[in-house]
């Protein structure tokens, strides 16, 4: 592979790392972790020392090699193919190094050597396919741009002020980014205490079909499991969680109902890895993967699928259109719509909707209490929610034609909440491409320019403290 070919800015040299920075690995000891842990044990924080690797600190020991400022640049597992990741970090103090960090302190500006070392492309210098390497003989190879150590401060300085500049915007938008968060619970808890149709409700209430004849006139779906006597059994001799706990006062005209009163509940299965045949059919098949990238959406397509065979050597089954799924287990609370027949692992709870309820509706209900329906799941490494407060759920439920407007109100408020979202995704994607273009600009002489810092933003030039002094090492 070519090398990059380095055309240097006026009044700056090229030189190899190696003559421009002193190469310490010779002095790294790697301590693997069990006996790191016997020897950290028992000791207090102020006898321990940051332990360095290949991207940052990976823990602590108590003791240390190197006392001061040092670069340290990943030998090995280090990002160096993605161009907005930092393959170099300044480390100050006392502090251990295992042999995945080269380590080198400049003979100039350490931070210099820094953010030249974070905007280079390592493709020519790293080796190797699953694990990429930076061999040292490749380190001392690589190439640098220099100008004098007057301008490396300047240059330093000016980096540092719009990263500062650019972290600010950062910060920003990641604040805006958990207010939107915010914004979308409070949107599924205000539609569920009746405040998105308060006015709709008034101005229809005479029109409505209630609940309560809603109900009458809809026969209980039979329930799995025990029938639908057992069912009612289960019900009444388990206290309710959060989200249909009938102390909450509902909305008026709104009535407390049990789910299974309106949908019917099951679980699925996972068909036998042992058996290679039971896999890769046509059949869909939800599984946590699913839940994850489709939460709070209809599901058209599965990660996985199986076999008729698979579905008939399991407890799973084909459900219905329209079938909500909760994840119960592993990733508890995620919530999705079958979008056509399929079947799901035993990882969900599913509820097949009577005409009284409108998935959605039920799906955005399950996605407004979800905080507090995880609160009551049990187990330390897996946190399962079990069937009897799964079956214990109730449910309030307006009208089937208030249940439509909610629904209709809750997307449009999402909708535009996952605009803005995908906007300041868009904005935060940019800002670390445009960190690559300010040290692009930097080290290409553009930042700092006939002793003038120029903006790379604005375009305008601002006196700087020092001349571009002739390279002087």
């Amino acid at each position: 592979m070519k090398a990059e070919i380095m055309v240097p800015a006026n009044g700056w040299v090229v030189k190899s790392l190696e003559q421009v920075a002193n190469i310490l690995d010779s002095k790294r000891i790697p301590v693997n972790n069990s006996e790191r842990a016997a020897r950290i044990a028992g000791k207090g924080e102020t006898e321990l020392y940051p332990y360095y690797g290949a991207t940052g600190q990976v823990g602590v020991i108590d003791g240390y090699l190197f006392d001061g400022e040092y670069v340290l640049l990943g030998e090995d597992g280090a990002p160096f193919l993605d161009p907005v990741k930092n393959k170099a970090y300044l480390v100050t103090g006392k502090f251990w190094v295992n042999n995945h960090a080269h380590i080198l302190r400049a003979k100039g500006s350490n931070k210099f050597l820094c953010h030249y070392l974070n905007h280079i492309s390592y493709e020519a210098h790293v080796t190797g396919t699953t694990r990429l390497k930076l061999t040292q003989g490749a380190l001392k190879r690589i190439p640098v741009m220099l100008p004098s150590e007057e301008v490396q401060k300047d240059v330093v300085a000016e980096i540092e002020t719009l990263f500062s500049e650019l972290d600010k915007g950062i910060e920003c938008l990641k604040t805006a980014r958990q207010q939107l968060k915010a914004y979308r619970q409070a949107v599924l808890k205000h539609a569920f205490k009746g405040k998105l149709t308060e006015q709709w409700r008034q101005k229809n209430l005479d029109k409505l079909e209630s609940p309560e004849q809603l109900l009458a006139r809809i026969p209980q779906p039979d329930q799995p499991r025990g029938g639908r006597q057992a069912s009612v059994e289960v019900i009444e001799g388990v206290a309710a969680l959060a989200v249909n706990k009938p102390a909450k006062v509902p909305p008026e005209s709104w009535v407390w109902t049990p789910l299974l009163r309106v949908a019917r509940q099951e679980t699925g299965h996972t068909p036998s890895r042992k058996h290679p045949e039971y896999w890769d059919g046509d059949q869909y098949w939800i599984g946590i993967v699913d839940a994850r990238h489709n939460h709070g959406q209809v599901i058209q397509d599965t990660a996985q699928k199986v076999t008729l065979e698979g579905l008939d050597n399991s407890s799973a089954r084909t459900l219905p259109e329209g079938t909500v799924c909760l994840s119960r287990t592993a990733s508890v609370g995620y919530v999705c719509i079958m979008g056509k027949p399929m079947a799901t692992s035993q990882d969900f709870a599913t509820w097949t909707c009577t005409e009284a309820l409108e998935p959605k509706f039920l799906m955005y209900a399950l996605m407004a209490e979800g905080d507090e329906i995880r609160r009551f799941g049990k187990g330390t490494t897996h946190t399962t929610i079990y069937f009897p407060e799964i079956r214990a759920l109730h449910i309030c439920l307006p009208s089937l034609q208030e249940q439509k407007v909610i629904i209709e109100a809750v997307e449009a408020k999402l909708q535009q909440a996952s605009h803005a979202w995908n906007e300041i995704d868009f904005q935060l994607r940019k800002a670390e491409t445009l960190r690559q273009t300010i040290l692009k600009k930097a080290f290409s002489g553009q930042l700092i320019v006939d002793g003038r810092s120029v903006n790379p933003h604005m375009g305008k030039a601002t006196k700087s403290n020092r001349g571009n002094a002739a390279c002087s090492q």
